[in-house]
């Protein structure tokens, strides 16, 4: 585990039984403290040899803790024997709470790598996780990130067992119509322009100040250039029988018997259908979510 080297006044706080206190002498050896130890790393209060020992027993301690821990959670539940264990590592090392939040926050970092590894979160992934976050305060800040990334990893793992969510969408459902999916998007077509390229050809020639008679003829030719134009902002919502968009400006349903195909893109979704020339892409949060749930719903239908 790394740590970054606290100073002697911060190893003062890592250690259960050490108070600040003015000193000449070393708290540990009792040997008088020489110019290195009183002018490192601010006030003092060890020999150079202990401070290194103190170091060298933190950093073990809180490798030996963090091994226990995760060794402990993995199969979800941290046992009163486990508990007991983890006690007498703190008690041996002399280990206040502060090193030992530092060894649960590495604690937690390596389970998270351990899970996501392989892309899929299952049910028991989740139970060690929230074992380890109800034991030990770990902060917000070095939780939250990971956490919303567990959550979107466990949701794409149910879906590919085959699992749709069923929420409460904000339209009228149909009889024996389940809403999977909702979410604020915007919608784009392919819009297609034309414009003229080239030039002309032939003799030029000037017949007064400014003027000038081409004899030849344009050779401009037209091309087509296809650009994306922004339609509508609205609402997306996915049901077991079609897919619903409604916007500010106009509102459709697709029937998923005239969906022919859709393409995933970074962050969008494509949309091709019958009778529609143009094709619709759908900009929301997560399109892989959005793709996979269009998907198994067409499929299940």
């Amino acid at each position: 585990m790394k740590i970054k080297d606290p100073s002697q006044r911060q190893l003062i706080s890592f250690f259960q039984g050490l108070e600040e206190r003015k000193t000449q002498n070393c708290l540990d050896c009792g040997k008088k403290l020489d110019f290195w130890s009183k002018w490192f790393a601010g006030r003092s209060y060890f020999c150079k040899e202990c401070y290194q020992k103190r170091l060298d027993g933190l950093k073990q301690g809180l490798n030996l803790y963090s091994d226990k821990l995760l060794k402990a959670v993995r199969d979800g539940k941290l046992t009163a024997s486990e508990e007991a264990e983890l006690k007498g590592i703190q008690k041996n090392f002399g280990l206040s709470e502060l090193p030992v939040k530092m060894a649960a926050t590495h604690t937690y970092q390596r389970l998270y790598q351990e899970i996501t590894s392989d892309r899929q979160v299952t049910d028991k992934e989740v139970k060690q996780i929230e074992e380890l976050l109800s034991k030990f305060e770990i902060s917000e800040k070095e939780t939250a990130p990971t956490l919303k990334t567990l959550s979107r990893l466990r949701f794409l793992t149910l879906l590919e067992e085959g699992i749709l969510p069923e929420i409460q969408a904000d339209m009228f459902l149909k009889k024996k119509e389940v809403a999977h999916y909702q979410a604020e998007c915007e919608l784009l077509e392919e819009r297609t322009k034309r414009e003229y390229v080239g030039g002309y050809s032939g003799l030029s020639i000037r017949v007064a100040k400014g003027v000038s008679w081409r004899v030849g003829g344009f050779k401009g030719k037209p091309i087509e250039k296809t650009e994306m134009s922004k339609v509508d902002q609205g609402s997306l919502v996915v049901t077991n029988k079609r897919l619903v968009f409604s916007g500010d400006r106009k509102s459709f349903s697709v029937p998923y018997s005239k969906l022919i195909d859709i393409d995933l893109f970074k962050d969008a979704v494509k949309l091709n259908r019958e009778g529609k020339i143009r094709r619709e892409y759908f900009v929301v949060p997560d399109p892989e979510i959005l793709a996979k749930i269009i998907t198994m719903a067409v499929n299940q239908e």
